[in-house]
């Protein structure tokens, strides 16, 4: 496959693969691949969306205008983004399940990306981070502190989330 990629507005993913000027298109996961049709373009569906592997918002605000503010605006504020966050992810994990089940049943082809493409990938976007890192002193100090951090992150899941989601996914499986 001769891959491509387009950063840009959603709806130019589509004309752009259906003309074949792109390979493939994602926009954040079933639900919208759904309503952005990708289906009658591209008939697999690979995973696991390895780009993004958890859909988040983001509020940016200027430190100094944030920290002019009374500390019960900085309070509502924290609280609304963390409740608009939450429950984005919550609704994306409530209707991506049906959806996907939805496109395979209408032929989508589920298939997922060798593991040498995520260890490519994997390796890419380090690299593009660690050059990043090379010009830019502030991109290098979070880059710096975020690799450990994430690291425990890594060894928490893999101990007590993945450990869990092995044994249950099966035993959900055993009992239908």
């Amino acid at each position: 496959m001769n891959a491509r990629a387009l950063v840009g507005a959603a709806a130019d993913s589509y004309p752009s693969i259906e003309r074949g000027t792109l390979d493939a298109g994602e926009f954040v996961g079933p639900h919208d691949d759904e309503k952005l049709g990708f289906m009658r373009v591209a008939r697999f569906y690979l995973a696991p969306g390895f780009r993004e592997p958890g859909a988040r918002l983001h509020q940016l605000i200027n430190n100094r205008a944030f920290g002019a503010l009374p500390g019960a605006c900085k309070h509502a504020l924290e609280a609304a983004c963390d409740e608009a966050d939450s429950g984005m992810l919550a609704r994306y994990d409530h209707l991506n399940p049906p959806v996907l089940r939805r496109l395979v049943a209408a032929g989508a082809q589920l298939r997922f990306w060798p593991r040498g493409t995520m260890q490519a990938a994997w390796r890419a976007s380090h690299g593009v981070c660690e050059e990043t890192g090379g010009r830019n002193a502030r991109f290098r100090r979070f880059w710096d502190a975020y690799r450990p951090h994430r690291g425990g992150h890594f060894k928490w899941f893999r101990l007590i989330e993945n450990a869990f989601d092995n044994f249950a996914f099966p035993a959900a499986a055993a009992v239908r």
